[in-house]
């Protein structure tokens, strides 16, 4: 009497030739491009980005995948070279653009584009190609508020220095020119008498250089 075997597991009950069929498609994805090439791209919330290919020559077709893994439910756009032509995937979502020469545009950014992107670069006859390209999208720098202190204009302090001096300026001057005046007394008695204490008549008469 043999020893009771317990329930066989899910993948058991999968025909072999699936099994085989996606272990040979993981290797394929993984290990048949010729090399894998990364790169981090900065961009402000809002613009415009383009992310860069890798050179390759005789391409046949550029694939732009959203994420780190080539996955068709993740394909955003596929250029091909010959004839001319772009198809669009499931991630496409009407800001990006497959650029004749590889890259990626994408029009306004927005806070989730940030993440890894997947270039897969068919050439003629070479292995494929693939890069990986990190989008980091950041907020535009905030220009610091201006205090009072540093706003244009004069202060207030400041004026009242220019009303003073000019006053200064003024009044000196005032000075400098009465005191350079000149006065000419001209006394006279009073007609027909010969009193040394009658009154005298005086004029004077200021001359200002």
């Amino acid at each position: 009497m043999g020893v009771p075997c317990g329930p066989r597991p899910r993948w058991a009950h999968t025909p072999k030739a699936l099994i085989l069929t996606v272990c040979l498609g993981v290797w394929i994805q993984q290990g048949s491009a010729q090399e894998v090439s990364f790169e981090v791209v900065d961009a402000i919330l809002g613009d415009v980005v383009t992310l860069p290919a890798p050179a390759v020559a005789d391409v046949f077709s550029y694939a732009w995948y959203r994420g780190a893994l080539v996955v068709n439910l993740k394909s955003i756009c596929t250029y091909f070279i010959s004839p001319p032509k772009e198809v669009t995937g499931d991630e496409y979502t009407g800001r990006e653009t497959c650029q004749p020469v590889g890259s990626l545009q994408i029009r306004g950014l927005l806070a989730n584009y940030s993440g890894n992107y997947t270039i897969h670069v068919q050439p003629m006859r070479q292995n494929p190609v693939q890069g990986i390209r990190l989008l980091r999208v950041k907020e535009k720098a905030r220009s610091p508020p201006i205090s009072p202190s540093s706003s244009p204009g004069l202060s207030v302090g400041y004026i009242v220095d220019i009303v003073i001096g000019v006053l200064a300026v003024f009044i000196i001057v005032r000075i400098f020119r009465q005191s350079k005046g000149q006065s000419d007394v001209t006394c006279m008695t009073w007609p027909n008498t010969t009193d040394e204490a009658s009154p005298l008549m005086c004029t004077e008469r200021t001359t200002v250089c």
